[in-house]
């Protein structure tokens, strides 16, 4: 069944804020839109609060850029205008992925490590590891990412209520970062005891420091009741609307952990979910969690227990492979918490740093360079798709409330992504030949958008080398 991608609702939602001031997404065709009609009869994208919020700024650069150029929107499509302010918004992701990067630099300072430590922890999270990609894409994880590991550095900085703004807000872009919380918490309330400390006043002195935390947690959480309440008559409807892929007459079980184990091999050991293969640097930073653990139980608890809550959450979750995506993307906001024990310990070998890199750099710049929809996407015929495998109602390898259409654990983009981008560097891309590049883009869109597609990658470009630059008077010092 056709239907907008998740990625444009979130342009949509943004648009709607600006235009309408409200996210409801009834400029979407109802026959292709994904997500709940609300109690007033208007469409909702089944997304938390913030994340369009959060974009908005991008989308104001996106209109100010348009009508500098003199466009104005316009029927039908292709629309020039709405193609550059679209593209301009969701450059948004790109931004908090570079707030990612330097969230981890600054956290890795706050636990001691050096400028030259800092930033090459910093550079293999924007390099070799798939918050990359994502930064390529209009998912909000590179959004949640920021907001988690800014948080943790502020936590480590002593500044808990920057903290805790931080991750609420994190909480509130996507409802499944709520489960990260009781192991964030661990942050500030091991901060506060010795170890072996176990008494009642040392308890009491650990609770009063996790408290602008756990109020987090609590605020948000009333947010997100309150808004599906407002919106759907009901606090725990998030908008989801899984029906069409299910059996007929089933109720969806979003969470089953009898699918777990599945969901556990298909994150950690499948070529095309993989964890460590999307982000190998993760190798590095495990074999030093015992030196972080010793250097700051707190932070070693925060991050290994974010880690492994996040892991076996979403191994027992619906569309636990994170739906159409370039790797495991509901792992990605851990990520850079997981790469915390990077700041302490020994400094890696060159020879495993060389290795990591050339792994890590390798995978992501295929999943910047190729469309994973072009490569995962999903025909008519039963199994005409190498990404998902469609049961009949009654295989019995399907439990009961759970989507018939089944991630291929086989799946591997290693092999199919080369063979794509092969193909678009001879001129056979999936539009009308050639590299699907934003100057190129919009030049097919409009000739007259070719030169204001290349003058926004030179300024992208100009704030990259830039900050590769600083990365390298950090490096060399």
């Amino acid at each position: 069944m056709a239907r907008v991608a998740d990625e444009f609702e979130v342009y949509c939602q943004a648009e709607s804020l600006w235009e309408r001031g409200t996210q409801a997404v009834d400029q979407v065709p109802r026959d292709v839109f994904f997500g709940r009609v609300g109690r007033d009869g208007r469409q909702y994208a089944p997304y938390g609060p913030a994340t369009a919020f959060l974009v908005l700024p991008h989308h104001a650069l996106g209109r100010g850029v348009a009508a500098a150029a003199g466009l104005r929107p316009g029927p039908g499509a292709p629309d020039p205008w709405r193609e550059v302010v679209a593209a301009i918004t969701s450059l948004a992701t790109a931004t908090w992925a570079a707030l990612a990067v330097a969230g981890l630099f600054r956290a890795a300072r706050a636990l001691g490590a050096d400028e030259r430590r800092a930033a090459l922890a910093a550079a293999l999270l924007g390099s070799a590891t798939f918050l990359w990609p994502y930064g390529t894409f209009f998912y909000a994880e590179p959004i949640s990412a920021a907001l988690l590991v800014w948080g943790v550095a502020w936590h480590l900085e002593g500044r808990a209520l920057p903290g805790a703004a931080a991750w609420c807000a994190a909480f509130l872009v996507k409802s499944t970062n709520l489960v990260l919380a009781p192991a964030l918490a661990l942050l500030p309330a091991a901060a506060a005891l010795a170890p072996g400390q176990s008494s009642p006043d040392d308890l009491r002195r650990a609770l009063r420091a996790a408290a602008p935390a756990l109020g987090a947690t609590v605020v948000a959480a009333m947010v997100h009741a309150e808004w599906n309440a407002w919106r759907f008559g009901d606090p725990l409807q998030f908008g989801y609307d899984w029906t069409e892929l299910l059996r007929p007459g089933e109720r969806p079980r979003p969470f089953l952990l009898t699918e777990a184990p599945r969901g556990l091999v298909g994150l950690l050991l499948t070529p095309g979910k993989s964890l460590l293969l999307f982000a190998p640097p993760l190798v590095l930073a495990l074999a030093r969690a015992p030196a972080l653990w010793r250097a700051h139980r707190g932070a070693a608890l925060a991050a290994l227990g974010a880690g492994a809550t996040a892991l076996l959450f979403f191994a027992s979750y619906f569309y636990w492979e994170g739906g159409y995506a370039f790797g495991p993307r509901h792992l990605l906001p851990v990520v850079p918490l997981l790469l915390l024990p990077l700041a302490v310990g020994p400094a890696p070998r060159r020879a495993a740093l060389a290795a990591v890199v050339v792994v890590g750099v390798s995978v992501q710049a295929l999943g910047a360079t190729v469309s994973f929809m072009e490569d995962q996407a999903m025909g008519e015929a039963a199994r005409s798709s190498a990404y998902y495998e469609r049961h009949a109602p009654d295989d019995p390898a399907v439990p009961a409330g759970r989507p018939l259409n089944r991630y291929r654990l086989d799946y591997n983009p290693l092999v199919s992504y080369p063979r794509r981008l092969a193909a678009h560097l001879a001129g056979a891309g999936p539009a009308d030949g050639g590299l699907e590049l934003l100057p190129l883009h919009l030049g097919r869109v409009d000739p007259g958008l070719r030169g204001l597609g290349w003058g926004v990658a030179a300024a992208a470009m100009a704030l990259l080398a830039g900050a590769a630059w600083r990365l390298r008077a950090a490096l060399a010092g």
